[in-house]
């Protein structure tokens, strides 16, 4: 984020791509980890619900996030777009310079004096929208990138726990229910007694 928060309109490929790449293999590591330590003291059988509320929790703080991020750059763009309009004044010694030389630009390639001229307007008022679209960028990467320092004293309260280890299995388990001896039937106490023998 800190290295793509210092472009500019004259960036190329380079100067996007290894910070792209960076970004991937970050993010790669970092939701295997979350995940990890997300479902670490889950018992299997609620792993699925597990899993389906992580995922539903990361998609919505993935569109918190975009919203919010949309939002700031049409604002700092609005904002970045007024302040450099004020400098664009008949006062400045650039402007007027600017101005004919888009003129004669469009005339050299068949527009009349009046259309050139408000050609050259669009033109300049086109070169205010894109530094001001890319300032506000700049901005946004620089600001997830604070955010995600700010994020990592909270790795300190992630906690890995254990799963409980499985008992293995005694022979008796492995034995199948058909090759175990039968129960002998309960014998009742009075059958076990003695008979007595009875004089006539």
């Amino acid at each position: 984020m800190f290295s793509l928060s210092h472009l500019n309109l004259n960036a190329g490929y380079w100067d996007i791509f290894w910070a792209q790449v960076f970004q991937g293999i970050a993010l790669s590591f970092l939701f295997i980890r979350l995940m990890a330590h997300s479902m670490s003291g889950i018992a299997k059988e609620k792993m699925g619900h597990a899993t389906s509320i992580f995922n539903l929790m990361r998609n919505i703080g993935g569109s918190f996030g975009v919203a919010i991020m949309t939002t700031f750059l049409s604002r700092r763009g609005q904002f970045h777009q007024s302040r450099l309009a004020e400098h664009i004044t008949p006062a400045s010694l650039a402007m007027p310079r600017m101005l004919r030389a888009a003129q004669a630009w469009f005339q050299a390639y068949g527009f009349d004096h009046y259309t050139a001229y408000r050609k050259a307007f669009g033109a300049m008022y086109g070169m205010v929208q894109q530094q001001a679209a890319m300032l506000s960028f700049v901005e946004a990467f620089w600001i997830m990138g604070v955010a995600f320092l700010l994020m990592l004293p909270f790795l300190l309260l992630l906690r890995y726990t254990k799963p409980a280890a499985e008992t293995a299995p005694t022979v008796r388990d492995q034995v199948p229910e058909l090759l175990r001896p039968a129960a002998q039937p309960a014998v009742p106490e009075s059958a076990s007694e003695e008979p007595v023998l009875v004089s006539h």
